[in-house]
């Protein structure tokens, strides 16, 4: 994701109210389509952030049933399961996104993740180039790597295989 960390808290603080009001009864049909169309992009800037919970839910076990394991909360947003809802565990994932989103910490990993990947770029696109020799180049042409196997069989070529008497 391209945007800055100020948008990204914007958009979670917006998110996060939509499904505040959706738990606190506003099941209007603007709310839930907002809420539908911004699941992903929350979900990937909470998972982006390294906060990112799964839950096990269950029935109360007087009535019994489907145990559900390792299940993503923000599935659980507009439906309950079982009478439990996990627009409050998504909350909280929000505000430690939120938290990681405005730390300095972050700010200096992104840097670093940038200049990382522009000297990978950089590397990548000078081993995609042939490298020539230029005119003041001097000395020998040495080889790119040089193995102990290679250093031997040169060795067994210039000086022959004989017997060292």
């Amino acid at each position: 994701m391209a945007s800055d960390p100020a948008e990204r808290i914007a958009f979670l603080e917006r998110f996060k109210a939509d499904i505040q009001a959706h738990f606190n009864g506003a099941d209007d049909d603007a709310t839930r389509s907002r809420i539908n169309r911004g699941m992903k992009r929350a979900r990937d800037i909470v998972g982006e952030a390294g906060v990112m919970k799964t839950v096990t839910l269950s029935p109360p076990p007087a009535v019994g049933g489907l145990i559900v394991r390792d299940a993503d909360p923000f599935g659980f947003i507009l439906q309950d399961y079982s009478g439990m809802s996990m627009a409050p565990t998504v909350a909280d994932m929000i505000e430690q996104a939120i938290g990681i989103l405005e730390s300095p910490e972050y700010a200096h990993r992104k840097a670093q993740e940038r200049l990382a990947a522009k000297i990978a770029v950089s590397a990548d696109s000078s081993a995609a180039k042939p490298q020539t020799r230029s005119a003041d180049d001097v000395g020998p042409e040495l080889p790119v790597k040089v193995t102990l196997r290679g250093w031997f069989a040169t060795f067994l070529f210039l000086f022959g295989s004989g017997s060292l008497e």
